[in-house]
């Protein structure tokens, strides 16, 4: 085992011990829930199985971590999380922390951002999202990756045209315009 390889299973030990003892699971537990058999995840945290990309992609997914946490040098789309406190029902949330793929771009409102509905000729009931708010965006269309928080809600995208005013559009499906940069936005700062 390289000096590389100790490290990464070092540090991947390490995640395992404490989100084990967080949540009572046992390494055969799970290896299935990751849809291994029961005693592969064993044998990667013994080093004696690779760790490959895939794996490691799919053991950070499964322990609601970054995968750098277990590989530092790890440079594929980073998994992010955040901690759920509690629902707005007052129910109990379904998870403890909701695990997504973070915003790859940032765009700055400097002025209101007028939102419409697919057909782009009715305004959305919102109105529009005021100046001064950061839209966190992403390429990727669809980039919900956590099944225990679904989101039944219509997506909406910013249509960025060169030359005219930037619009918000909410559609199931990714709208098509000729020249524009269309991205999901999957989260807003207010500061």
């Amino acid at each position: 085992m390289t000096q590389k390889n100790s490290n990464t299973i070092y540090n991947l030990k390490n995640e395992w011990n404490h989100f084990s003892s967080k949540n009572k699971i046992t390494q055969s537990d799970a290896s299935r829930k990751i849809g291994w058999s029961g005693s592969f995840f064993g044998s990667i945290l013994r080093g004696e199985s690779n760790l490959s990309l895939a794996n490691l992609i799919k053991i950070a997914h499964f322990l609601r971590i970054s995968p750098r946490r277990i590989e530092p040098e790890y440079l594929g789309a980073d998994v992010a999380s955040y901690k759920i406190y509690a629902t707005s029902s007052g129910t109990k949330p379904p998870a403890q922390f909701r695990t997504f793929l973070p915003a790859d771009t940032n765009i700055w409102a400097d002025k209101d951002v007028p939102i419409f509905t697919e057909n782009q000729k009715k305004p959305h009931r919102l109105k529009f999202f005021s100046r001064g708010l950061t839209f966190n965006c992403s390429s990727q269309d669809f980039p919900d990756l956590d099944e225990n928080f679904l989101n039944s809600n219509t997506p909406y995208w910013l249509i960025l045209r060169p030359g005219k005013e930037t619009i918000c559009i909410t559609s199931r499906e990714k709208p098509s315009l000729r020249g524009a940069k269309v991205l999901r936005i999957v989260g807003l700062h207010m500061i």
